[in-house]
């Protein structure tokens, strides 16, 4: 809610990059900017600066949301760009959210994110990288239908092993967490033995079965 809160009262209604590590600090950050009523722009902190920037500037970008390990480069493309306003960073003191940087000078003006939930791009191996918008409308149905198809619950739990910045790994962590599951989020030491960590977790093959199908 601290999040959110700092976004409403940052910038006016429209999309919000989310570029942190997989950890538990997206996930704070992805509801943060759906519960501040904006759509995220998932960027994988790996990708290269003129990647981000055609992102940023397709989408208007004024508020990029990140953590400490990737402030600084955030702090970086933010002096470069011509659009970005503000670089929150969701690790601060005590758990609390510090906003780092501030370029409100900029101004803002409002998008047409509408009632988009979140942006995805292409990889842009066949020409330039397309963004697609997935608003509620085509969102909420396919969560509610997947959640009652497969019968999620608080007994769901699931590996967490898909990038944020691929739409259905935004799927796998909204559908986890609306019906109320379990989501294990593994280091990139962890993530090698897959098997090992799907038997100290206590996931079983009726646990994950609806996933890996």
């Amino acid at each position: 809610e601290a999040l959110a809160k700092v976004i409403q009262d940052s910038v006016s209604d429209q999309f919000i990059v989310l570029m942190v590590e997989d950890k538990p600090a997206l996930v704070v950050g992805l509801l943060s900017i759906l519960n501040s009523g904006k759509a995220f722009v998932p960027i994988n902190p790996v990708f290269p600066d003129d990647r981000v920037h055609f992102i940023l500037n397709d989408c208007n970008i004024r508020v990029l949301v990140t953590d400490d390990m990737h402030y600084p480069r955030a702090l970086h493309i933010a002096r470069e760009s011509t659009v970005i306003s503000h670089v929150l960073c969701l690790d601060g003191v005590d758990g609390q959210l510090t906003e780092r940087h501030s370029f409100a000078d900029r101004g803002t003006e409002p998008n047409t994110s509408g009632q988009s939930c979140y942006v995805i791009y292409t990889s842009g191996s066949t020409g330039r990288p397309k963004g697609v918008p997935i608003t509620q409308q085509n969102l909420v149905p396919l969560l509610l239908w997947f959640g009652d198809y497969f019968q999620l619950g608080e007994q769901t739990k699931i590996f967490q092993n898909l990038s944020y910045t691929f739409d259905f790994g935004v799927f796998e962590i909204l559908t986890t967490l609306i019906f109320g599951g379990t989501m294990y989020m593994l280091n990139k030491k962890e993530a090698g033995d897959f098997a090992c960590n799907m038997n100290r977790s206590g996931i079983g093959q009726e646990d994950s079965r609806e996933y890996f199908e």
